[in-house]
């Protein structure tokens, strides 16, 4: 009768409700927990370390917290125009590491060279002819979606770090504001 539907509703609203702030708590652990380790970066990594060293401690907790196909951490060399390629880590056959490319029509100049940040989902549709590293590139996989942040040091853009991947997906806010932490 109308009496337990009534009954059977609020019970269902209760239940809703319960889940929701379940999942919402699981969801401030879990960046709680990609916060520590963000935070465990930069408290683990010495300043005199080799670079490759912090390369790599930066990568680790990349793989823990991204889904990427490729990550690339590239650098200013020598000129304004001009990037070096430092750590790659998954797909690889597009560059390879200590790889120099010029930046003029590449999408990665909007990070090293103008500052910004690179959120796409489709880089054909949002770049055109721009390219990732080459003008000439040829991949056996093609690259859809890239989110590109710049390193920072002492106001001046020395680098970016790149994640990217085959699946046309964008990245998200939280992905966005991780990398940035990281970065």
């Amino acid at each position: 009768d109308s009496n337990d539907q009534i009954i059977v509703r609020q019970f269902a609203d209760q239940v809703t409700l319960s889940l929701s702030l379940i999942d919402n708590i699981e969801s401030l652990q879990k960046h709680h927990t990609i916060q520590e380790k963000i935070n465990s970066l930069v408290n683990t990594v010495n300043i005199s370390e080799n670079k490759s060293v912090i390369y790599e401690k930066t990568v680790e907790i990349c793989q823990s917290i991204f889904k990427y196909d490729k990550l690339t951490i590239m650098v200013s060399y020598q000129d304004i125009n001009h990037a070096r390629i430092e750590f790659v880590d998954g797909y690889s056959l597009d560059i390879s590491m200590d790889a120099i490319f010029s930046l003029k029509n590449s999408i990665f100049a909007n990070a090293l060279q103008d500052n910004r940040i690179i959120n796409s989902k489709d880089i054909k549709k949002d770049f055109g002819k721009q390219y990732r590293f080459y003008d000439n590139e040829k991949t056996k996989r093609s690259i859809s979606s890239v989110l590109a942040v710049p390193i920072i040091i002492n106001q001046d853009v020395s680098g970016c770090i790149a994640l990217e991947r085959f699946e046309e997906k964008e990245y998200s806010a939280i992905n966005l504001f991780y990398l940035e932490k990281i970065a």
